[in-house]
């Protein structure tokens, strides 16, 4: 199964907004994400974000850009910011993921998540708003392959149109 992974786009200040809404960057390169897998012909079957709302909100930028339904985006508390790795995997290993998935959620459980299921020590280094396909054979150490990663300024590149 493929399962996509982003990390929620640059969000306000804590002391700014204590909900952390999306900064407008962070709107815009969320957006622009969506308009790259757009462009990508990538569709999902589910979208799955973390309840922080700077997760949310890059799922529902993305989710507009590939007309998915946003009510249909799935709020999952596994995807919080400290979550455990083997503990993330085993709750979604319960999960239906048998169609394209993308998860939204946080540093440094996204990477923690990508090393335990690549069973490597090193970390993969997510940025904001950036995008990386795993090929997942089972929910376990080791049991998944890194496809590809997109950082925020190639997302921007492949969704750049040819009027701007």
């Amino acid at each position: 199964m493929e399962v996509y992974l982003m990390q929620h786009a640059e969000a306000l200040p804590e002391q700014e907004d204590p909900e952390r809404s999306l900064s407008p960057k962070g709107e815009k390169d969320a957006t622009q994400a969506g308009k790259a897998l757009a462009r990508l012909s990538i569709n999902f079957s589910r979208i799955i974000t973390s309840p922080k709302k700077r997760a949310i909100q890059t799922a529902k930028c993305v989710a507009r850009e590939v007309n998915f339904p946003e009510e249909r985006i799935e709020i999952f508390p596994g995807l919080e910011p400290l979550a455990s790795p083997e503990e993330l995997a085993s709750q979604l290993a319960q999960m239906d993921l048998a169609g394209p998935t993308l998860l939204v959620g946080h540093l440094p459980s996204l990477g923690d998540l990508v090393s335990y299921l690549m069973a490597s020590t090193g970390k993969l280094s997510f940025r904001m708003a950036g995008i990386g396909c795993m090929e997942v054979q089972e929910w376990k150490r080791g049991g998944a392959n890194m496809l590809w990663y997109l950082a925020p300024e190639h997302l921007a590149l492949i969704a750049k149109t040819e009027t701007e």
